[in-house]
Order: structure tokens, then C-alpha cells, then sequence
């Protein structure tokens, strides 16, 4: 994007002679000038334009816009266009289609979707565009003994701010590292003093296809972030030779080995 600007024309030719071009690895190319479409950034605060009601009942997705910019931009939320986007939480969800929220979504850098996500959640927006991951905030568990007691969901949001750490730009890795753990909703049972999510991995790849296939992703992102969410305990149980060839002739060995160290930081 910083050397040349992909025209429809110089698209058409990188295609014809069998180029790959940007936009297949990078699922959003972003453009010269971002329009910010009704917001406003002044006092170094992301504000909904004139009153912030008004303005959410013309259009709603604004309010996942105000999102994005802040988590993308690191900006904090104007507090009166915040309490119109929790009051109007419910009204998102009932009027902007699945798609038009993953489109903003995907404008989302994977180094700053942890923010993103966390914003959905604390705007209630979470809650109904996908429960599973909001419920994690209920299921908790022990991953450090030292550190006591947390929540899932608090943990995926650590684990996708790491995640990009060494694999930056990596879209879809950061957003299999948001499903990676939730099978545990499904699979938690509680003995003798402690939780345990056994086979938490397998229960959360068909967990995520479902949510995937409603969000209407493609069929070929759904089959990469459910392999990864299938394959990411992989790791722990393949210490002989044997088993660390076989796991580092899997195509995403890379992310698989990352979210590891993600999930381990």
C-alpha cells in the first residue's frame, strides 16, 4: 500500500500472471485517508458527531465504529457517545446485520483486537453478537497458582494481547486465540476443589465452527481457526522425537507454537 496503490486495473494484471496480490494475505488493506463517517476527535477523544442518540438511531454500526477507532487508535471513549452506545447496545444487535460488524471488525489490527474485544464486551455488545466468548467471564479457573483464581475471559484477552507479539499482523491467528478456550464453557466440571475442561480443545473447534458459520465467514478462515483452535494443546502432549516431527510437519506449526507461548505469558 505504501509503495503502490492497488488499482482494479494493476489488480486485474497481478492476477493474470498468477501474482498473489496483498489483499489475499492481509484481510483488510487499509486506505490512503480513513474516513471516520460521523465521528469526531476532538480533545483527543473518539465522540459520536452532534448528539450521540440521534446520531445511533440514523446508524448504529456507528457505535462499533467508535470501537475500532479506539482500540485501533488507542483513544478513550468520549464519555456521553459511551453511555449512548450501552443504551443502545441491545438496538446494534437488532439492526446491523452479522456481516456489516465483521466488516468493521476486520478494519480491527491484530495487535489492538484485544482492546477491540474487550470494549465489545463492556459495551454489552458481546453478550449478544457472540455469547460464548461473553460467558467465559462466569467460568473460571487456575493457570497460575501464585496468581489464584481468574476468569477465562480474562485470560483470552491476555492471550490475544501477546499473541501478536512475535507473529505481528497475524488477523487470524489473534482471532483463534480468542475461541482457543471456548470449549471450556462447555466442558467445565468441578472435583474435589478445582475446575477441569478435559478434551476442551476438540468440544471448542465445533463450538467455533457454529459461531464462524454464523458470523458467515469463508469456509477456508473457518477451516484455519478451527484447525488452530483444535491443535492448540497439541504441543503439550507431543514431547517425545516422534511427536515433535509430526508437529512441526503441520502447516501451522508456526501459530500453533505461538499461541503456546502466548497462553504461557
Amino acid at each position: 500500500e505504501c509503495v503502490a496503490r492497488l488499482t482494479p486495473r494493476l489488480l486485474k494484471i497481478l492476477q493474470e500472471r498468477g501474482e498473489i496480490p496483498l489483499s489475499a494475505a492481509c484481510p483488510y488493506l487499509p486506505s490512503p485517508q480513513e474516513q471516520d463517517h460521523g465521528l469526531s476527535f476532538e480533545g483527543g477523544e473518539v465522540r459520536i458527531t452532534g448528539f450521540p442518540d440521534q446520531a445511533l438511531k440514523q446508524d448504529y454500526l456507528l457505535a462499533v465504529r467508535v470501537l475500532r477507532f479506539a482500540a485501533n487508535y488507542h483513544l478513550p471513549i468520549e464519555p456521553n457517545s459511551w453511555m449512548a452506545i450501552i443504551r443502545g447496545a441491545r438496538r446494534v444487535l437488532d439492526y446491523c446485520p452479522a456481516s456489516d460488524i465483521m466488516d468493521e471488525w476486520r478494519k480491527v489490527e491484530a495487535e489492538n483486537m484485544h482492546a477491540f474485544v474487550q470494549l465489545l464486551f463492556e459495551s454489552q455488545i458481546l453478550h449478544g453478537f457472540i455469547p460464548e466468548i461473553a460467558a467465559l467471564a462466569r467460568v473460571k479457573q487456575i493457570k497460575n497458582p501464585e496468581a489464584g483464581e481468574e476468569t477465562v475471559l480474562v485470560h483470552t484477552i491476555d492471550v490475544m494481547r501477546h499473541y501478536p507479539e512475535v507473529l505481528p499482523y497475524d488477523w487470524y491467528g489473534t482471532l483463534a486465540c480468542m475461541f482457543h478456550d471456548v470449549g471450556k464453557l462447555y466442558t467445565a466440571e468441578y472435583s474435589e476443589g478445582q475446575w477441569s475442561f478435559l478434551q476442551h480443545h476438540r468440544v471448542g473447534a465445533k463450538v467455533t465452527r457454529k459461531i464462524l458459520n454464523r458470523l458467515h465467514f469463508p469456509p477456508e478462515d473457518i477451516d484455519l481457526i478451527c484447525t488452530l483452535v483444535r491443535d492448540h494443546m497439541r504441543p503439550h502432549f507431543m514431547l517425545t522425537d516422534k511427536g515433535i516431527r509430526r508437529l512441526m510437519a503441520i502447516d501451522e506449526y508456526p501459530r500453533l507454537m505461538e499461541m503456546v507461548r502466548a497462553d504461557i505469558k
